[in-house]
């Protein structure tokens, strides 16, 4: 696992091409090997809090127009605005939920869906972010993918 380390005052960052869990299994092994190799104190009570951010690439078996077919509409409009000179095709290629942030001390990323960039619409492949450890993303991401079915 190749794991980035960076260490703060108040605190460690640690980014990684596994799981977030793989991730916290690194950090707790090197918080594990400083203590005892620098005789230092810690208690797991010391960790005042742990933020994540899970990215994830995936292919959804429906498109995202189809939380509202309305938006193929809409899509459909504005292709033929902007076609004037070359054909384009513009279909949805994201959805967001941001957390209201302006008075909490705690500062999150937002839960995205994004196209995959140089993708062909048709395969239906995404960027997926999320403020969430690895396995509750991907089962979030099913949740979402039932809404798409069920639309």
């Amino acid at each position: 696992m190749d794991v980035q380390l960076t260490i703060f005052n108040d605190g460690l960052v640690a980014r990684s091409s596994s799981s977030t869990e793989d991730t916290d299994k690194f950090l707790e092994n090197v918080v594990s090997s400083a203590v005892t190799e620098f005789s230092l104190t810690f208690d797991p009570s010391m960790v005042r809090r742990r933020i994540y951010l899970s990215e994830l690439m995936i292919r959804l078996d429906k498109p995202l127009w189809s939380i509202n077919p309305k938006l193929t509409t809409f899509a459909d409009k504005l292709s033929a605005l902007c076609s004037s000179t070359s054909p384009l095709h513009f279909e949805v290629g994201g959805i967001a939920f941001w957390a209201d942030t302006a008075f909490s001390v705690t500062k999150t990323s937002p839960f995205l869906i994004e196209r995959k960039i140089n993708a062909p619409f048709n395969e239906n492949r995404f960027y997926a972010k999320a403020p969430l450890e690895t396995a509750r993303h991907i089962a979030l991401l099913g949740e979402f993918e039932d809404i798409l079915a069920s639309s």
